[in-house]
């Protein structure tokens, strides 16, 4: 499962490199630039990004502002784990339900280019909700549970 969602980011990752360097040789050695090049690439790089921060990123991965939740005792940490992942999480839970009307609207709209919808185009930031929801309540249990490093 992991080997496969790591494929997408890279196969995600090479689409957006191998659009690069098309771009590049259009535009430099052939003196005919291609406007889909710079849409591709922007569509990949959004889906790298979001996919990545969904299903890749360990919890420690990311950047964190943690200085004082690290110089509290072990009981404190727990404490602003607890608010954190409720603070966080329950934004995303709150907001859920306007993200997922607007991604479904932007169905009416396709990209300049490429003529992708919109709605598929930028569907990765709901993924990318539902897993921080969910990376928080499991942050939340193991802070209320008392278990380990909840960060």
């Amino acid at each position: 499962m992991q080997h496969g969602l790591e494929g997408m980011a890279v196969i995600l990752m090479i689409a957006m490199f191998l659009c690069f360097l098309l771009q590049i040789f259009y535009r430099y050695v052939l003196n005919s630039p291609l406007g889909w090049t710079s849409e591709a690439c922007t569509l990949a790089y959004v889906w790298v990004v979001f996919w990545g921060g969904a299903f890749l990123l360990r919890n420690e991965d990311h950047v964190a502002f943690s200085m004082l939740r690290d110089a509290a005792p072990p009981h404190v940490k727990r404490i602003y784990t607890g608010l954190f992942c409720l603070a966080l999480g329950g934004t995303f839970a709150v907001g859920l339900p306007q993200m997922l009307d607007f991604v479904t609207f932007m169905a009416i709209d396709r990209t300049p280019m490429l003529r992708i919808r919109f709605d598929l185009a930028y569907s990765v930031f709901i993924l990318f909700a539902v897993a921080v929801i969910i990376r928080c309540a499991f942050g939340l249990f193991r802070a209320a549970m008392n278990q380990g490093n909840t960060t």
